[in-house]
């Protein structure tokens, strides 16, 4: 149960890579469908102000993940109201990549519904590209790049990343285990 605590920014980080992964690719399918509008057919592009607003989420949220993986870092972290727990996490570590397969897993449940459904997949794919690119991204940083932290922090930084991927796993696996038993 050590390290139980930081189980909160492992979250935080599955839970930005979810909105940087499922509104990007309706933002420049939008953008695409500005200039070539036969590329994504079934897409409505994007109309207003409203819709604009909407659009810049995605790149937004991408810009964090990136800045988090491009920049990594110590960081201190505190969470609750009413227990205050201040502790040091990894901006970013390649045990990361648990947390990144959850949200392929994600991408993937939603294009495995795209072409059940019949439905016009390509921005499923744009979905699903983006969630494959953050890992990819992660160990080429951590490995290639060089972009380390030299920090005692990072012997324990799998240990968040391993709970919320098995807290997630169990959830939904035994969901879609009971669903397929029925």
């Amino acid at each position: 149960m050590e390290d139980f605590y930081k189980i909160p920014s492992a979250l935080k980080i599955l839970l930005i890579e979810l909105v940087a992964v499922f509104f990007f690719p309706i933002t420049f399918a939008g953008i695409v469908n500005e200039i070539w509008p036969e590329i994504f057919p079934a897409f409505n592009g994007l109309e207003g102000v409203g819709d604009w607003l909407m659009a810049m989420v995605g790149p937004l949220f991408v810009t964090w993940v990136l800045y988090d993986i491009l920049r990594p870092r110590i960081k201190d972290e505190v969470w609750g109201k009413f227990f205050r727990v201040k502790f040091k996490f990894c901006s970013t570590h390649p045990s990361y990549v648990l947390i990144d397969s959850l949200t392929i897993a994600f991408a993937s449940f939603f294009l495995w519904i795209g072409l059940a459904g019949g439905f016009a997949t390509p921005v499923f794919w744009l979905v699903l590209a983006t969630a494959v690119a953050f890992p990819v991204l992660r160990l080429l940083a951590w490995y290639v790049f060089r972009l380390k932290i030299v920090d005692t922090e990072t012997q324990d930084a799998y240990k968040p990343a391993l709970w919320a991927f098995g807290i997630f796993s169990v959830i939904f696996g035994g969901t879609a285990l009971g669903a397929a038993l029925i």
